[in-house]
């Protein structure tokens, strides 16, 4: 399936299993690859490390367009 990985967090959580995370649509089929990524300009910012578990602050800059990723 494209757009979707799967994430170990038992170090997090405790539980063993795979978790699904999906691409945001902004994002499908726009990166075939790592060079792909550097040569488009995108620029990834991140919240700083918090103690709440299930939250996550960041977004993603492609071509100077601005999509949240929380």
């Amino acid at each position: 399936m494209v757009g979707v990985c799967y994430i170990e967090t038992s170090s997090l959580d405790g539980e063993k299993n795979l978790k699904p995370k999906s691409a945001i649509g902004e994002t499908l089929g726009s990166f075939s690859s790592y060079e792909n990524i550097t040569t488009q300009g995108v620029i990834f910012e991140c919240g700083k490390p918090t103690q709440a578990l299930y939250e996550f602050e960041a977004s993603i800059s492609i071509g100077g367009k601005k999509c949240s990723l929380n």
